[in-house]
């Protein structure tokens, strides 16, 4: 009888030592008050579920006497952190999915245009493609020839898709947009226009206001003893200093009925220049099209 007493005694003299240690570590709040704080506190940091369903689980077997509930208020501690700072400390891998480039073709006054349709449908198969037109350039662009996905932008949509202050100015929107331009075909008016710094029609307006770290092309079309002139070379060399790249012409039968070099490279070819300098400076850079323009 004797001994029983004594295990009871021991029992209930070891039942109130633990609900002391209990209510220390705890700050002397009974139990159940410090756990609702506690979870109070993962709620109002937008703690992730994970963190409470450890606390909840963690409380349980601290009931059971199998958790020191000291080691638990560490535990709390630690986890009860703002989801942006965790994220700070924790790795996160996401995978990059690369985008089309964006190319910007133009088109100036010239027979060559003609073949504008046929230019939008070789760079659309491989880029995200818009279209800028001079309206010298429209005597010869059949619209109905560009691909579906394709928007064509002409000098109304400059002045009529600005109403007030604030509103979105085309050009600058454009030249934000595109990772590359491309004018094919520049005509002899529009080179002299770009050479000289004039902005009086929408793709002028882009070419000035243009960020020339990005590539940009150009593909001349002209008569050919336009494009024997001195002035031609005078006003390339200008250009070049802007770091502007030319695909040559090519020596054919012109549509005026001339023989010689002044003829636009067919749009196959300027494709296949843009796009060979496209990814080998891609390649080179070892950077991908995602970090371009996002």
């Amino acid at each position: 009888m004797r001994e029983r007493e004594r295990e009871r005694e021991r029992e209930r003299v070891g039942g109130k030592k633990r609900n002391t240690n209990l209510k220390q570590s705890s700050g002397g709040l009974s139990l159940e008050t410090w756990w609702s704080r506690q979870q109070k506190r993962f709620l109002d940091r937008n703690t992730i579920p994970l963190a409470l369903h450890l606390v909840e689980f963690c409380r349980k077997r601290t009931l059971k006497g199998l958790t020191p509930i000291g080691n638990l208020n560490s535990l709390v501690q630690v986890m009860a952190c703002s989801e942006p700072a965790c994220a700070e400390r924790i790795p996160i891998q996401v995978k990059v999915i690369p985008r089309k480039p964006r190319i910007l073709l133009a088109a100036s006054g010239s027979v060559a245009a003609i073949k504008f349709g046929k230019l939008c449908h070789c760079f659309s198969e491989w880029a995200e493609v818009r279209a800028v037109a001079t309206q010298a350039s429209l005597h010869f662009i059949d619209r109905v020839s560009l691909p579906k996905n394709v928007v064509l932008y002409t000098e109304e949509d400059e002045w009529f898709s600005w109403n007030r202050i604030g509103d979105n100015v085309l050009h600058i929107e454009l030249r934000r947009w595109a990772d590359i331009m491309v004018i094919a075909p520049l005509s002899a008016n529009t080179l002299g226009k770009i050479a000289g710094g004039l902005c009086d029609n929408l793709l002028t307006c882009i070419v000035r206001a243009w960020d020339y770290s990005k590539p940009f092309f150009i593909a001349p079309s002209m008569n050919t003893m336009m494009w024997k002139n001195p002035f031609t070379e005078r006003l390339l060399m200008s250009i070049d200093e802007l770091g502007i790249s030319l695909i040559p012409p090519v020596t054919k039968r012109q549509a005026c009925g001339d023989s010689g070099n002044g003829a636009m490279a067919e749009p196959a070819d300027i494709y296949s220049t843009v796009r060979l300098f496209f990814e080998s400076k891609i390649r080179q850079d070892g950077s991908n099209i995602q970090q371009l323009a996002l």
